[in-house]
């Protein structure tokens, strides 16, 4: 579930048990919060297949190819 949340400071997103936080200014656009969450789920991804390459990587056999 998603929660906005009113913020003068700076934009955030946060995980918070089951529910994602958004905190974002009164008059920030939507195509801006899009944005924003857009780049929290890219990051989040990005870290998990950082942990699953790194995890793979011990069981890859490399086929030299001639």
């Amino acid at each position: 579930m998603l929660r906005i949340v009113e913020t003068t400071g700076k934009h955030y997103v946060a995980v918070k048990g089951k529910r994602i936080e958004l905190g974002v200014a009164n008059k920030t656009t939507i195509d801006n919060r899009l944005k924003l969450l857009n780049e929290f789920y890219r990051s989040e991804i990005k870290a998990c297949l950082t942990k699953l390459l790194l995890y793979g990587k011990k069981n890859w056999v490399l086929k030299l190819m001639q």
